[in-house]
């Protein structure tokens, strides 16, 4: 049974088979003694969502695409379907641009979907800058937020280096990040942004998302301390940073007053490591499906790859078809 009563007839073996987790609930359901035709309730799963999952179970064809995706992700990592975890994993992996990274790597690291999640916040690393919707002059960010406007911010106004629609898209998927995970991306090494201001007005905009009210106070600290305030250009520091809200705390003038001396030293002397620089590279291609397995003869150059190898072939460029059964278990 799933959501709104709707019932799929199963075979019990195949579904044992098909899920350690349906396999538990027949066992529960087999020991009550009361029906001789057990009912199993999966709840959080519509219709389609469902008959596409027993679908994939029975051998058939599922068709992936940026609709259903995320739903059959989440049912299928509930359920410990290994191999449509993967499927779906490797479907959103493919598509995933930097400005839906922040998005996918939350979805990600909820299902435990070990190897996505790694790949993703390595496009959220290399692409920071418009994963967090900051594809604009870091100053008119800062500014936006509520720090001091200058003569020299106003002149500069903002480079675009994505559509204002993937701005909006990637700034919402960056401000509701988790807090664990916006603390592992800032405090990462390998974070290639433009410049340290932009991780600084990143910060900023996580801090003043919408509903984020109650938590502000409590999480600005720990969110600031990531940024290393001594490698943002002096005068961004003075005219942006120093009279920002966000700063006023007794935390923050530490942050901007360690920032100042650290600035004072010779290079040599300085407490704060550069990030490293990273690899600019298409998200795309940080994670591949796995390889087939070696045909003993080449392939016709004409033939479409086969459902039944347990890979997905692309039909257009927003669909998959990927086919389970038993052969998957």
């Amino acid at each position: 049974l799933g959501d709104g009563g709707a019932r799929f007839p199963a075979h019990g073996a195949l579904l044992r088979a098909s899920s350690p987790v349906l396999a538990a609930m027949l066992d529960d359901v087999a020991g009550d003694g009361e029906t001789d035709i057990p009912e199993l309730r999966v709840g959080g799963a519509s219709e389609p969502v469902l008959r596409a999952v027993l679908d994939y179970a029975y051998g058939g064809v599922v068709r992936l695409t940026e609709e259903n995706v995320e739903p059959l992700l989440e049912l299928a990592s509930r359920l410990r379907m290994t191999a449509l975890v993967e499927e779906c994993c490797s479907f959103v992996a493919q598509r995933t641009r930097p400005c839906r990274a922040c998005r996918v790597l939350a979805v990600a690291d909820r299902h435990k979907c070990r190897l996505l999640r790694r790949d993703v916040l390595l496009c959220v690393l290399r692409h920071f800058d418009e994963a967090a919707g900051l594809a604009v002059d870091p100053a008119v960010a800062v500014v936006a937020a509520g720090g001091r406007a200058t003569k020299k911010t106003m002149a500069e106004g903002s480079r675009a280096a994505c559509g204002a629609g993937d701005r909006a898209e990637a700034a919402a998927g960056f401000g509701d990040l988790p807090l664990h995970l916006l603390e592992e991306v800032l405090a990462d090494d390998r974070l290639d942004a433009r410049d340290e201001s932009v991780v600084f007005a990143a910060a900023v905009a996580w801090l003043d998302a919408p509903g984020r009210e109650a938590q502000r106070e409590a999480h600005a600290d720990a969110v600031l301390r990531h940024v290393r305030f001594p490698l943002i250009d002096p005068e961004f520091l003075a005219d942006c940073v120093e009279p920002h809200a966000r700063m006023q705390s007794p935390a923050g003038t530490k942050l901007v007053h360690d920032a100042y001396r650290n600035l004072c030293l010779p290079p040599e002397r300085r407490k704060v490591a550069p990030r490293a620089a990273a690899r600019h590279v298409p998200c795309s291609e940080t994670h591949r499906p796995p390889s087939r397995p070696p045909s003993p003869e080449p392939a016709p150059a004409a033939r479409a790859p086969s459902v039944d190898s347990g890979n997905p072939f692309l039909t257009d460029e927003s669909e998959v078809v990927v086919g389970g059964g038993l052969a998957d278990v």
